[in-house]
């Protein structure tokens, strides 16, 4: 190698050196940059409040669901916490809701987004005695009884059947669900005007309609499905014989009891109230 050759040499050597050197140092700084990036962002969402927005939800008291979120999110980073264990609290807690999704966001901001699938709503629930005594619930078509609190009662549109219980300890899922679907069936397709239904002792239901038929259904289990039947068949010769009913009682086997209602008495005593008021 002559000394043009090595001159050349070394000129390209320096050169690639300078450019190594100037490469790894846009490199480090990158990295740098990136990583401080990356930590602030991870150490942000700690510190800063994450909001939580709820979609499809109807019935749903937002605001308590935004409590336990928070409760649950507090201090812990936005990208380490678990979404299927705060689905799975919201869901043991809240028994309003059917299912919960829960998704995280980045973009334009970071937060929660709740999609919601709620239960249906068709009664009310007052214990007379037992462990829930004093309490009143909304049942779910699932049987479930759901605190109030997590309710925003003016969003329902059905009107609601009002239970009354002497023993709520005895009402499982599975009845409350035999339960709704005779009820709802005398309601919808009987059209019955339900004022109360009253569960006593080993869970016989008694219904008192607006018109104060009072229908005496006996115990909730299976065997309610065949005794809704003969109530039908109950009414249907009611009306065809233009009968007023004032009790019926569904509760011997194979058979319906009924009482016609004495409307000359209720004449009369309609009469006797306009001659006091007058």
């Amino acid at each position: 190698m002559n000394s043009i050759e090595y001159a050349i040499h070394k000129k390209r050597t320096e050169h690639r050196r300078k450019r190594n050197v100037i490469r790894r140092f846009f490199l480090f700084v990158s990295i740098l940059i990136i990583a401080i990036f990356l930590y602030q962002l991870y150490l942000l969402p700690a510190k800063t409040y994450i909001p939580i927005v709820f979609e499809k939800n109807k019935l749903l008291n937002t605001e308590l669901i935004k409590s336990q979120v928070e409760e649950y999110v507090n201090g812990k980073n936005f990208y380490l916490i678990s979404l299927n264990k705060l689905s799975k609290e919201i869901l043991d807690s809240c028994t309003l809701l059917k299912n919960i999704i829960i998704r995280k966001y980045i973009f334009p901001k970071c937060q929660f987004v709740a999609y919601v699938v709620e239960k249906d709503v068709w009664g009310m629930l007052k214990p007379l005695s037992g462990s829930n005594y004093g309490m009143t619930y909304f049942i779910s078509g699932e049987g479930n009884l759901i605190l109030p609190e997590y309710v925003v009662e003016e969003n329902i549109e059905d009107i609601l059947i009002l239970l009354t219980a002497k023993n709520s300890d005895d009402l499982t899922p599975e009845v409350l669900n035999i339960a709704m679907k005779n009820l709802l069936l005398m309601k919808d397709k009987f059209m019955l005007e339900i004022k109360e239904v009253s569960i006593e002792e080993d869970n016989k239901m008694t219904i008192t309609c607006m018109d104060d038929l009072i229908i005496k259904a006996g115990k909730i289990n299976d065997g309610l499905y065949e005794r809704t039947g003969r109530l039908q068949k109950a009414l249907e010769i009611a009306h065809d014989k233009g009968l007023v009913l004032q009790y019926i009682d569904l509760t011997l086997e194979k058979s319906v009891v009924f009482k016609e209602k004495d409307i000359t008495t209720d004449k009369s005593n309609e009469s006797n109230r306009n001659n006091r008021n007058n």
